[in-house]
Order: structure tokens, then C-alpha cells, then sequence
């Protein structure tokens, strides 16, 4: 056996392990940053700190957000109704979660089909 061989075999088999990262710890209160973290960070440091550091609300929320939080908001209803017997009426099931997506201009949360009376 080589001595290439035998250091390898002598190495822990899992990855070395890294100290938690303070910074990004205190940023985001997680150890690490993500990609779309870093990515942000590199296009403008500005809009990193609103958003990561002094948690700034959005100005807006894109209306492809909001029409896709209500479709799947709908479907989680029609299914949680599945699953316990029931049966929804189209307006029982889009009606709640449109308007809720609608007025309040955010990402609509299901309440299911038992609560939503």
C-alpha cells in the first residue's frame, strides 16, 4: 500500500467540520447564507440589508404570487375536504381564498374546509 493509500484510509470518512458563521448567524439567524442571499448581496448590498438584515416588508407582492397562493390555498382546501369525506362546491372552494388574496394584496393561508364558516 502506498502511503497516498494509507492517509486516505487513515482520514475520517465525513467532511470536515466548520465553525457556525457569526455573521450570517446574526443576519439571518441561521449559521450560513443561501444562494439567493448571496446573489442579492452581489447585485446591490443595499437591498441585501433591507431585506436580510433590518427585515424591510416589501413594497409590493407580484400578482403571479398572489393568484398562484390562492390556487394552491384552494386546492389544499379541496383536498384537506377529500380526506375527511366532504365534499366543496366550486365557490366554497376558490371563492374564500381569491378574496382573501385579493383584499388583503398577500399570500392567502387555508384555513380548511371546517374552519372557513
Amino acid at each position: 500500500m502506498t502511503t497516498l493509500m494509507a492517509e486516505r484510509a487513515a482520514a475520517p470518512a465525513g467532511p470536515p467540520s466548520r465553525p457556525p458563521n457569526r455573521q450570517a448567524l446574526a443576519i439571518t439567524g441561521r449559521p450560513y447564507l443561501s444562494h439567493t442571499q448571496l446573489s442579492t448581496l452581489r447585485r446591490c448590498a443595499k437591498s441585501f440589508s433591507f431585506r436580510y438584515a433590518e427585515k424591510a416588508p416589501a413594497d409590493f407582492v407580484p400578482t403571479s404570487l398572489l393568484l398562484g397562493g390562492a390556487i394552491h390555498s384552494s386546492l389544499e382546501a379541496f383536498y384537506q375536504a377529500r380526506m375527511e369525506g366532504l365534499s366543496l362546491s366550486t365557490e366554497e372552494m376558490f371563492l374564500p381564498a381569491v378574496v382573501a388574496a385579493v383584499a388583503g394584496r398577500r399570500r392567502p393561508q387555508c384555513a380548511g374546509p371546517l374552519q372557513q364558516g
